[in-house]
């Protein structure tokens, strides 16, 4: 059987990276804030998500091949979580910012393996290099010294990350030809 792997479309891959540096410049004008709502944010999406996985674990169509009691445990949890990030969400702020680093840290081996092997020639392999070192080493940074630093000026730190993330990706997004999705066997 054969699948077809799709192609991001460079218009996609360009909005993300707008969005990067929108959220950069307002993360370093607004910190306090910006933290915030960031755990505000984290909170709702995960105290919704949570929900969704209860309900779904009573439904007769839940085929995920995990046991439901694995289910049932993560929504507690999923709430838990939730209900702390919203109603005090400076407690899990250090939490969610160590996941941040996680996130940066493995999104920037992935943007250099990429580079190697997603067909990328010239300055645009150069520059998905770059931004790969800097994922690597924000991460690094939060992952490492996490306690360094206040959440508002991580935050601060997390916008530039984002505005550099963002103005690289439009040189290697440029780059890019775009090619029919692939074939592949399964």
């Amino acid at each position: 059987m054969e699948m077809t792997v799709p192609v991001i479309p460079k218009s996609a891959l360009l909005a993300l990276r707008i969005i990067a540096i929108l959220f950069g410049i307002a993360a370093i004008l607004w910190p306090f804030f910006m933290t915030e709502i960031l755990i505000l944010l984290f909170g709702i999406f995960v105290l919704i998500s949570s929900i969704g996985s209860l309900a779904a674990v009573f439904s007769k169509e839940l085929q995920t091949g995990v046991p439901r009691w694995l289910v049932i445990l993560m929504g507690i949890i999923g709430i838990i979580v939730g209900i702390l990030a919203i109603t005090d969400p400076f407690v899990m702020g250090a939490a969610i910012f160590l996941f941040i680093g996680a996130w940066a840290f493995v999104s920037g081996i992935f943007d250099i393996v990429f580079a190697f092997t997603g067909g990328i020639d010239g300055s645009g392999k150069m520059l998905l290099i770059l931004s790969g070192i800097i994922g690597i080493l924000f991460g690094m940074l939060v992952l490492m010294t996490p306690a360094l630093f206040g959440l508002p000026i991580l935050v601060q730190v997390a916008g530039i990350f984002a505005i550099i993330y963002g103005i690289i990706g439009f040189g290697y997004t440029s780059e890019w030809s775009c090619k029919p999705a692939e074939k592949i066997a399964e």
